[in-house]
């Protein structure tokens, strides 16, 4: 006899079975005819009902997917909080052990609850202390260098002022359960400053670290979708966790700058006797044309977000309000600068504006702040051009002073601010010939505003 062995799948296998059905076309005649025979009647026996029953294909596929994914997330999820019961039940164990093993004095340098020592100073007045001096103050955990058992560099940050902590002299149960606080943490620190060895190039205090002699957590942060220390670059993910975003000390410098650029903006102004005004943001009409405005239910009747406020702006000029701007949010990306000629009258204004604009993408605003003013001129326009080229170039000059810009271009790099003292004025004839000059085909009468120029070429 011939031996042969049954498989998962029912067939058969075995020396000469393989040869013998695919050399004899009778035999696999026979076996697709059994095939197509055993087909019809299992759909026979299932009858109509399982027919009505079943999905699209499309769908059946999509849902099965679907649960898949359904499950495999529920295993990981499952997964996750194993893992983290075991390791809370691990540490619960080391602190029971380091409450036998340590004395009670080691046990008061470190456990949860603030601790309120002596007087808590900001981490940015930190900066102008002295080695020697012993500190108390509250800052997040931003990242952890854990070097041994005996020995833990923390990196300790208050808003845009961060400086290096030095955990060692001490018992390895402190360390170890400083090492185990999760990132973004806010703990109450007491400490000695001393001088480092070199200077910390990782800290915004770079001639002075910390010996940490007592160490509180004030309150634990948890489940952190990324970490702070190296945050991504995508803008999408950002914006998902935005508040652990706006933490970032590149982001609060940005803050800054924007508030010093807006403060330098109203100082200027205010210098030569504007007035700043906030006009209605609700309207009952389009104040502008070419721009798309957000339509709102006003107590049953239509109005609009406001998208520009040169309307009121201009009344208050008509008012003999004299000078006046305004701080605008709008969804266009220079400041908006209206003129009116008249005899005496200049004004400015701070405030939102809306537009509507068709461009929703992630590099377009629906909102944002604009510097607007409104003056009338005694002269002519170039009295202008010297108005803004003042405000310009006192907002540049007040933006680079800031330590604050180095901290924004350590995350997103750039050059230095360069302007001339004095700005040079170049007739428009001349710069058309300029950009002649340089290869450019443009021609003389044509303006970028849709009017026409007198000089053609």
């Amino acid at each position: 006899m011939t031996a042969a062995s049954t498989q998962p799948n029912g067939s058969e296998t075995g020396p000469g079975s393989g040869s013998e059905t695919s050399h004899n076309p009778l035999l696999k005649l026979t076996h697709a005819v059994k095939s197509v025979s055993l087909g019809r009647a299992h759909a026979s026996s299932n009858g109509h009902a399982t027919a009505r029953e079943q999905l699209p294909e499309g769908q059946g596929r999509a849902a099965q997917k679907s649960a898949e994914k359904r499950k495999e997330k529920d295993a990981i999820a499952e997964r996750i909080e194993s893992e983290k019961a075991a390791l809370e039940e691990r540490y619960a164990a080391e602190d029971q052990r380091a409450a036998k093993e340590e004395p009670a004095e080691v046990r008061q340098k470190y456990a949860e609850g603030d601790l309120h020592p002596g007087e808590i100073v900001e981490l940015g007045a930190v900066a102008t202390m002295m080695a020697g001096q012993e500190v108390t103050f509250r800052a997040r955990i931003e990242t952890q260098r854990r070097v041994s058992a005996g020995l833990d560099f923390l990196l300790f940050r208050e808003q845009v002022h961060t400086i290096q902590g030095v955990l060692t002299q001490t018992t390895p149960h402190m360390v170890k359960w400083v090492q185990r606080r999760p990132t973004e943490s806010i703990v109450e620190v007491v400490g000695t400053l001393q001088k480092p060895k070199d200077p910390i190039r990782s800290a915004s205090i770079h001639h002075l670290e910390l010996a940490v002699d007592s160490i509180h957590l004030v309150s634990p942060a948890h489940d952190l979708p990324w970490d702070l220390y190296r945050p991504p670059e995508s803008l999408r993910l950002r914006t998902q966790a935005r508040i652990l975003d706006l933490r970032h000390p590149s982001n609060q410098a940005i803050f800054r700058i924007r508030a010093k650029k807006v403060a330098t903006f109203r100082r200027v102004l205010e210098d030569r006797g504007f007035l700043e005004i906030n006009t209605p943001k609700f309207q009952p009409a389009a104040t502008e044309s070419g721009a798309e405005v957000f339509k709102v239910d006003y107590f049953g009747r239509t109005a609009f977000l406001a998208q520009s406020p040169q309307l009121p702006k201009q009344m208050c000029i008509s008012a003999d309000f004299g000078k006046v701007y305004e701080v605008s949010e709008a969804s266009v990306a220079s400041p908006q600068i209206s003129v009116m000629r008249s005899r005496r009258a200049d004004l400015g204004q701070v405030g939102p504006v809306f537009r509507a604009e068709n461009s929703n993408t992630h590099r377009h605003l629906a909102e944002y702040t604009g510097l607007d003013i409104e003056t009338v001129l005694p002269g002519d326009y170039h009295e202008l051009i010297l108005l803004l080229c003042e405000v310009m170039k006192a907002i540049f000059a007040a933006v680079v002073s800031m330590p604050e810009l180095q901290i924004v271009r350590n995350r997103f790099p750039s050059d230095d601010l360069k302007w001339l003292e004095e700005t040079p004025v170049i007739p428009f004839p001349d710069g058309i010939q300029m950009l002649r000059d340089d290869g450019r085909d443009v021609e003389m009468e044509v303006f970028r505003l849709g009017t026409r120029s007198a000089w053609a070429s």
